[in-house]
């Protein structure tokens, strides 16, 4: 039984999820105490708590210590499975962070997958849905992965009712080398739900102002209200996107100018992978037998699933320090 320390680096939930994918892919049983250690809030919330019982249904597992606000999980896998899931999280806590949990077992199952996942799909501690879309997904495509992501529905923090689709099916990923960067074509989408058209407007403004020059508006329909701003980096090695999330207090061009400085800092760097992607790529690349990267200085996630990966694997990994960033190369 492998024991994991819940406070190990970031301390907050990635640890979890990446311990319940890697022990249902490698069949190793684990512990972990400590949960979220380092949050304000220790323990499972719901969408942990979602990402467990996703992972239990996928591999067959059983467990202790499921309940909300557990400090400890023991997690025993069984056989990998796909097929036909529905998982709600019963907030509006992240089902994009369920959906990174999950889909490392559904690219090695023995069959196709259809997954449902209700919850949040535009929160701000985690990637939002275009993240997802546009981001991350085609990464995964160029390793050969086939899969397609719907959104059915939005869902804003704090009243959730989003709903993902997603649809996998299984097939042996290759190894890939995120280097290349290139020059970079802007572009950005103001999502509003709920809000007057003059604030998106303003944003909308703000965005060309700061040199962004195709910006549309889309607003959706959801409960509650919310606003997002993403400002997309294309490349022909690939796409980036940065969020901004409106919120009660901040000027409509302040949430602007936040994530353009993101968004130009990736660019000044003149990486490929930003911070936010890198470390999703980390297992997807173990997957594929192996891989590089090219990103920014790592961040303690990043730190924390090269950590994680190498308690549960034999894996090399190299972490190599350039003037532009790091280069990331992983070994199966």
């Amino acid at each position: 039984m492998l024991h994991i320390d819940g406070t190990h680096g970031e301390g907050g939930g990635q640890i979890l999820r990446t311990s319940l994918a890697l022990s249902a892919l490698t069949g190793q049983p684990f512990t972990i105490d400590g949960i979220r250690g380092g949050r304000k809030k220790p323990g499972l919330l719901r969408q942990h708590r979602c990402a467990v019982q996703a992972a239990a249904t996928l591999c067959g597992a059983e467990t202790d210590g499921v309940e909300l606000g557990s400090t400890r999980l023991v997690f025993r896998p069984g056989r990998l499975r796909g097929g036909r899931h529905s998982f709600a999280v019963g907030s509006a806590g992240s089902a994009g962070l369920v959906l990174q949990t999950v889909l490392p077992l559904l690219l090695r199952s023995e069959g196709p997958s259809d997954i449902t996942l209700s919850g949040g799909t535009h929160n701000r501690a985690s990637p939002p849905a275009e993240f997802l879309q546009y981001a991350f997904l085609p990464r995964l495509r160029a390793l050969g992965a086939r899969l397609q992501l719907d959104i059915v529905r939005a869902g804003f923090e704090p009243a959730g009712g989003g709903t993902y689709r997603l649809h996998v099916e299984p097939r042996p990923l290759d190894g890939a080398i995120f280097e290349a960067h290139g020059p970079v074509r802007w572009s950005a989408t103001v999502i509003g739900c709920g809000l007057r058209r003059g604030i998106l407007a303003r944003e909308r403004d703000q965005l060309v102002a700061q040199g962004i020059e195709h910006v549309r508006i889309r607003k959706l329909r959801a409960d509650g209200v919310g606003n997002v701003v993403l400002v997309q980096g294309d490349t022909d090695g690939g796409s980036e996107v940065f969020t901004g999330f409106g919120r009660r207090g901040t000027q409509a061009e302040q949430v602007v100018d936040e994530v353009i400085a993101e968004a130009r800092a990736w660019e000044a760097r003149d990486v490929p992978i930003g911070e936010h992607l890198a470390d999703q790529l980390i297992l997807p690349l173990w997957l594929a037998g192996g891989g590089r990267l090219r990103t920014v200085p790592p961040s303690l996630h990043t730190q924390t699933q090269l950590h994680t990966l190498q308690r549960f694997t034999d894996a090399e990994v190299a972490v190599e320090e350039h003037p532009d960033g790091v280069r990331i190369d992983v070994r199966a």
